[in-house]
């Protein structure tokens, strides 16, 4: 689910080949990190780390492979003199080809960023009254982004394509200075989209603004 998850964020129409991966990098954790460079997602697997190291795998087959496979444990071994990860499961075994780590965009450092509460829920209803609002007119690029606009124990969301105007609102938990800052409707509907299936009420988004 983790690898799924990271695969949204992949792009399907650059013509940069390492933008359809997905970075895997096995440190203190197992990190997953995929990005069209307008959207970036980062999530984190358990899992035992016999040795340190990163690769960059094809999300698609990736995610084709592991879906392919039992619900058992999975082994995953880096090898980067045949530029290819093994990966084997019980009585199955793929061999895939891999990107270089090195070729991989580096994600921008959030600093002096705040922190905003906000349950996951509220933020799916924000983002589904307004979304269909934004424009498809590149020339505009601006009015292809959705408008996140936080004050006091407010959060609204603004979106228009200059035809139509739709707005959202909802209290928050506490009090924050006022931030403006404007999305891309891909980023709102993935993170909407993030709910735990298993648990629908078990986590709260942090939004960093």
């Amino acid at each position: 689910e983790k690898v799924h998850i990271a695969s949204r964020a992949i792009s399907t129409k650059s013509v940069l080949p390492i933008l359809s991966g997905i970075k895997i990098t096995a440190a203190k954790t197992i990190s997953l990190i995929a990005t069209d460079l307008e959207m970036s997602i980062i999530t984190q697997v358990n899992g035992d780390i016999v040795e340190t190291g990163e690769t960059v795998a094809p999300a698609r087959l990736l995610v084709d492979i592991l879906k392919s496979l039992p619900g058992a444990a999975v082994v995953v071994k880096v090898m980067p003199e045949q530029g290819s990860v093994n990966i084997t499961c019980q009585n199955a075994e793929f061999d895939i080809r891999v990107l270089s780590p090195a070729d991989f965009p580096e994600l921008p450092q959030i600093t002096g960023a705040r922190t905003v509460a906000l349950k996951l829920s509220t933020f799916s209803h924000l983002a589904r009254q307004v979304v269909r609002a934004a424009s498809t007119d590149e020339a505009r690029a601006v009015l292809t982004g959705i408008l996140l606009h936080f004050q006091d124990k407010k959060i609204k969301m603004v979106d228009t394509d200059s035809y139509r105007l739709a707005v959202s609102k909802a209290n928050l938990a506490s009090e924050v200075s006022e931030e403006e800052v404007i999305i891309t409707p891909k980023a709102i509907t993935e993170v909407s989209r993030m709910q735990p299936r298993e648990n629908p009420k078990a986590r709260e988004p942090l939004l960093r603004v």
